[in-house]
């Protein structure tokens, strides 16, 4: 009975210093994210896409939010959709094969990741924003589709 109780209080202090740190590193990606929201941080694709396209947009998304260890550019937490725009440094090896991770992350978590490139922004602005609309269209269908399911099985 003691050893029992002894390797609860293990797990407890393990559990306690396991939150310390990502609580530590939450907070260090929480000044990384408030310092990205401010406009002056924003790339000009990002100002873009924000304040004449998403700010308005319904449902209601929002600039550089934190999804587990990340800082995602948009998120629509209704639908769990992320857009991202992506600047030429991430068509290098290195950066290719991170997002690749990071979107396995996100995916993980449910969320359905889309990438636009700065060109895509600067050239195809509109056929982006067509696009954004469609994909959250698509995406609150199948959330209806599931929440009905949910109703009829309950």
């Amino acid at each position: 009975m003691y050893q029992q109780r002894q390797i609860v209080w293990n797990t407890r202090i393990f559990r306690s210093r396991e939150v310390v740190i990502i609580q530590e590193n939450h907070s260090a990606l929480k000044v990384q994210a408030q310092t990205l929201r401010k406009v002056k941080n924003a790339t000009k694709q990002e100002k873009h896409l924000w304040y004449d396209f998403l700010k308005k947009y319904r449902p209601q998304f929002h600039r550089q939010v934190i999804l587990r260890q990340f800082i995602v550019d948009f998120y629509c937490p209704q639908i769990k959709l992320v857009i991202e725009v992506d600047g030429a440094q991430h068509y290098e090896k290195d950066a290719m094969e991170y997002d690749r991770q990071r979107t396995e992350v996100l995916e993980s978590l449910g969320c359905r990741v889309i990438r636009y490139s700065n060109v895509d922004i600067d050239c195809r602005f509109g056929s982006v924003c067509k696009d954004i609309d469609q994909w959250v269209k698509m995406l609150l269908k199948q959330e209806d589709m599931v929440r009905a399911r949910k109703s009829i099985f309950d």
